[in-house]
């Protein structure tokens, strides 16, 4: 059944009355929510909370809300499509006055009032349109804003996952870069290892010449001693020196081979270091080898005059002042080197175990 209407302004219609709104796809009804300017269009405009799910929001447009009602339920439109419902008592009297006018002013009145009304009707019709036009437009630009978005959404996704890849890659390199450094750390070690075998094998040979030779001088002591009472002392001298040469040859050996070994592990720094370790190594033994042959100098000048004994005494006093001197200065430097030899241990085990936390993480 038809539903008639009355055309009200704005000031006759209160927020909660009924109205019908009007559209070229037909009539609505529902409850006025809103009616005033909005942001979306110029103008005054009315909000309504339809009976039917048929609207296209739910009060807010543009991100503003108006007012408040299910999804699809509200709708706006200009307020002079809003009509407020006639009674049908109204409507039959209108209908017999009009069927009992029948003059011809009357005919042109209704005429024209059918004229106003067609152009009121087809302004309206233009109104929605262009407020449908403005909604469909900022629909659009709202599918269009979500979409940049989510472009940039997916564009933030891929940046994060290209750093972590990189990220990996790096790491794996310097995981990589630790484990051929310790590969070569490990064979430096096994190369110095093999070197000071070499070098000790070397060392004790020379240790061992050096023994016989000083085995053959305490002999030779020991026969000179046995000649008489008056060199006893001496003889007993020779043969403390004696074994304190034996004593430098060794640790003369040791010293070697820790050299040796540092050479191996730090060859670049190491081995000028070695060279002037080597060096005075050789002036120490010349040293030596002097000192042996003033010592024979000082047992014939003893064999030969009696009046030269004091002074054999005192060169012999001298000479063992020099070994001593020399025998302390071995035991630093033999120190200093194991204390160094110490330090590069702990940073190579240290190297070693970053190189296992890597290959860990890894």
């Amino acid at each position: 059944m038809a539903q008639w209407q009355v055309s009200v302004t704005s000031c006759d219609l209160e927020l909660g009355d009924k109205v019908i709104v009007s559209s070229s796809s037909g009539s609505k009804t529902g409850l006025l929510r809103y009616l005033g300017k909005t942001e979306f269009a110029e103008g005054q405009w009315a909000g309504v909370e339809l009976e039917t799910p048929s609207g296209k929001n739910d009060g807010t447009v543009a991100g503003k809300r108006y007012f408040s009602c299910r999804p699809n339920y509200g709708l706006f439109a200009p307020a002079h499509k809003i009509s407020r419902p006639a009674r049908r008592s109204s409507q039959k009297m209108g209908v017999h006055a009009l069927r009992r006018s029948t003059s011809r002013e009357s005919l042109q009145s209704v005429a024209s009032q059918a004229s106003r009304v067609s152009a009121q009707v087809l302004k309206e019709k233009e109104e929605h349109i262009e407020q449908l036009l403005r909604e469909r437009d900022m629909e659009r630009s709202e599918v269009v804003r979500a979409a940049s978005l989510v472009d940039d959404g997916e564009v933030k996704v891929l940046a994060a996952k290209r750093e972590r890849e990189e990220a990996h890659a790096q790491l794996q390199n310097t995981a990589e870069d630790e484990r051929h450094r310790a590969e070569e750390l490990q064979f430096s070690a096994e190369e110095a290892a093999i070197v000071r075998a070499e070098l000790e094998a070397r060392l004790h040979e020379e240790a061992a010449l050096l023994r016989n030779e000083l085995a053959e001088q305490r002999r030779q002591l020991e026969q000179q001693s046995a000649a008489g009472d008056s060199r006893s002392e001496e003889a007993r001298r020779e043969q403390r020196r004696a074994e304190d040469l034996q004593f430098n040859a060794e640790e003369q050996s040791l010293l070697r081979a820790e050299l040796e070994a540092q050479r191996a592990e730090e060859k670049p720094a190491a081995e000028r270091r070695a060279d002037q370790l080597q060096t005075q190594l050789d002036t120490w033994r010349r040293d030596g080898e002097l000192l042996k042959e003033r010592v024979t100098a000082l047992k014939d000048f003893a064999d030969g005059t009696a009046g030269g004994l004091e002074k054999l005494k005192l060169e012999l006093e001298s000479v063992t002042q020099d070994a001593t001197a020399i025998q302390q200065q071995q035991k630093r430097k033999l120190e200093r080197l194991t204390e160094e030899l110490a330090s590069k241990e702990g940073r190579r085990r240290c190297v070693e175990a970053k190189v296992g936390e890597g290959a860990g993480a890894t």
